[in-house]
């Protein structure tokens, strides 16, 4: 074991904050393993983002508001959320505890504070879940042959059976499962963006693309900016699971030195995936 490593059983010291009031937070989860390493929490990191609303509804977004403006709203979205996940490694690093943010607002400002955001995270995830289920219907059934007779709902349902069985092996089970995952999707967005390149270069499909269609009709920004201010809900959902590097920190083996560097991989994430892929999304559609 690195000596920067500490034994999952091990209970975490976050009482360094002599001037911060402490609270009985979450006393049932005090049993948290800490198995999960650096590798494990750069991953997810770097792909916790990467779903549905990228490959899914990027298009809509595009078409909302022309190549330009949708752009220019996965920059700007990007800029925010970079901000934003600097914060929460700062705090994660500082107060690794079971609940993140949801516990944070508790110890440093008030218990009404954490109520409101552990009900507001409930909500978000009661609402993305089941419409990640029915995206993932969507893209399954749009591959199908026609006339397949083909249950939609199984895809979902096999999804939510896959979920339980990873939520109940442990915390370990659950860093090597979405490492794994994680790497295929990093791979994945990789061959979506060199295949996205090789079509708007002419070398798949023989058609050159270059950027004509930033210049087509209204393009690059389609319905002025009320189109664009409609995109940012959009894309917003599309950077969606960026705070898991906060919310798994507790269970990191060394919060203190792997949530910064997992924190840090968040530029490489928006620059390298999203805002490639929406310009080469853009050039050629």
């Amino acid at each position: 074991m690195s000596k920067l490593e500490h034994d999952s059983s091990e209970k975490y010291d976050i009482d360094h904050m002599q001037d911060v009031p402490t609270t009985n937070l979450a006393p049932e989860q005090e049993g948290l393993k800490r198995d999960l390493r650096l590798r494990h929490m750069i991953m997810i990191a770097v792909s916790g983002t990467i779903g549905t609303g990228l490959f899914l509804t990027s298009g809509n977004t595009i078409a909302t508001a022309g190549p330009g403006g949708a752009l220019l709203a996965y920059c700007l979205i990007g800029l925010w959320l970079v901000f934003v996940c600097q914060a929460i490694g700062e705090i994660a690093t500082l107060l690794p505890l079971p609940g993140a943010f949801n516990a944070w607002g508790a110890r440093v400002f008030d218990e009404a504070l954490s109520f409101q955001m552990t009900w507001m995270y409930f909500i978000n995830w009661a609402l993305t879940i089941p419409a990640e289920l029915a995206a993932a219907a969507v893209i399954v059934e749009f591959w199908l042959p026609e006339g397949s007779t083909f249950p939609p709902w199984i895809v979902p349902l096999i999804i939510i059976l896959i979920m339980v069985l990873i939520n109940v092996t442990g915390v370990k089970a659950y860093g090597e499962i979405e490492y794994w995952l994680s790497v295929l999707k990093v791979f994945t967005i990789i061959m979506f963006i060199v295949c996205g390149i090789l079509v708007d270069a002419g070398a798949i499909g023989g058609t050159v693309y270059g950027l004509k269609s930033w210049s087509h009709g209204e393009a690059p920004f389609v319905g002025g900016f009320l189109a664009f201010v409609k995109t940012l809900v959009s894309v917003g959902y599309a950077y969606g699971g960026s705070e898991m590097t906060g919310v798994t920190a507790a269970e990191s083996r060394n919060p203190h030195k792997h949530v910064p560097k997992a924190v840090n991989t968040v530029l490489i994430r928006i620059a390298g995936f999203y805002i490639s892929s929406v310009f080469l999304l853009g050039a050629i559609v």
